[in-house]
């Protein structure tokens, strides 16, 4: 595991790296050459973008997410695991639903090209359908695992 979150991490540096260096370079290419380029500003939000989902997709904890807990903070440990097991059901299942939506807007958006680089724009936006997939999946795995603790505590209580 700890090599596919290294390997997460990477790809993260290097989309995070890229709009760094497309933002430089636009900068540098407008205000000491006098030449704005149009391609880097395209990297840049581009790049970000992409970055930005597939670190929210593979970084970012589930506890890190919103969440409304002030009820979940009071309850005992037993309710929190409902909790979780219940809300996590309901979200992965409505992410889930999302996906053929999000699907059919890709394939959308592969008729249409960036304004610079004449790339399909459905080389951006596959990876929202991506982030659907996999955090729908995180959250019922989380749901798995609160009901195997509650399953647990049934048996040694």
């Amino acid at each position: 595991m700890t090599v596919l979150r290294h390997f997460a991490q990477a790809i993260s540096i290097i989309f995070f790296l890229t709009t760094f260096l497309a933002v430089l370079g636009q900068a540098s290419f407008r205000y000491l050459f006098n030449m704005p380029v149009g391609w880097a500003v395209e990297v840049a939000i581009n790049s970000f973008l992409i970055g930005s989902w597939w670190t929210i997709c593979w970084q970012v904890a589930l506890r890190e997410h919103v969440t409304f807990d002030v009820v979940y903070e009071i309850l005992p440990e037993r309710g929190r695991a409902l909790c979780r097991c219940v809300g996590g059901l309901i979200t992965g299942a409505l992410l889930l639903a999302a996906v053929p939506g999000s699907l059919k807007y890709v394939e959308v958006m592969n008729r249409i090209t960036t304004g610079v680089l004449k790339l399909p724009l459905s080389w951006v936006y596959w990876i929202f359908t991506l982030f659907l997939v996999v955090l729908a999946l995180r959250f019922i795995l989380d749901a798995v695992r609160a009901i195997a603790s509650l399953t647990t505590a049934e048996r040694s209580a």
